[in-house]
């Protein structure tokens, strides 16, 4: 088991496991422009020498906005989010971040779960802001924010 950063070697993986995690997967330009902004948090876990999962976020101190985290089909449910959100929010509160902002389709009940059980809450529901092909979907905006 791993933690560490995505380099540019890791970005045609992480584009196939994105595209194996969501409907409408990030392609290789989206993602290399995301990794060529100084305020990405980008970071993946690693079993058995193999790409499991990954995070990435944006991170201007005092905020942090959370864009996505994907994990092999074959190993969800079996902690691995846990692990990487975790290790992301330990990360950020040494950065002294003090707030968290993300989207999550309203039907993905099981990151809606996980952001929970990290302390995240949901604020509003913005419509239809996901659309799969013909069919659109509303996205849960939660936050997390941190004592001072």
């Amino acid at each position: 088991m791993n933690m560490r950063a995505i380099s540019p070697k890791d970005i045609h993986e992480i584009v196939s496991l994105h595209g194996l995690c969501f409907e409408t997967g990030w392609d290789k330009n989206f993602i290399e422009s995301l990794m060529d902004n100084p305020n990405i948090y980008a970071i993946l876990y690693e079993y058995d020498h193999k790409i499991t999962g990954f995070m990435i976020a944006s991170v201007i101190s005092p905020e942090a906005e959370i864009y996505t985290i994907c994990v092999r089909p074959d190993m969800q449910n079996q902690g691995v989010a846990s692990k990487i959100l975790n290790y992301f929010l330990d990360d950020c509160e040494q950065k002294q971040i003090q707030s968290y902002y993300l989207d999550v389709r309203h039907d993905n009940h099981a990151a809606i779960h996980l952001y929970e059980k990290f302390g995240f809450k949901t604020i509003s529901v913005r419509k239809n802001y996901y659309s799969v092909g013909t069919e659109f979907y509303d996205a849960v905006i939660m936050t997390k924010i941190n004592s001072v």
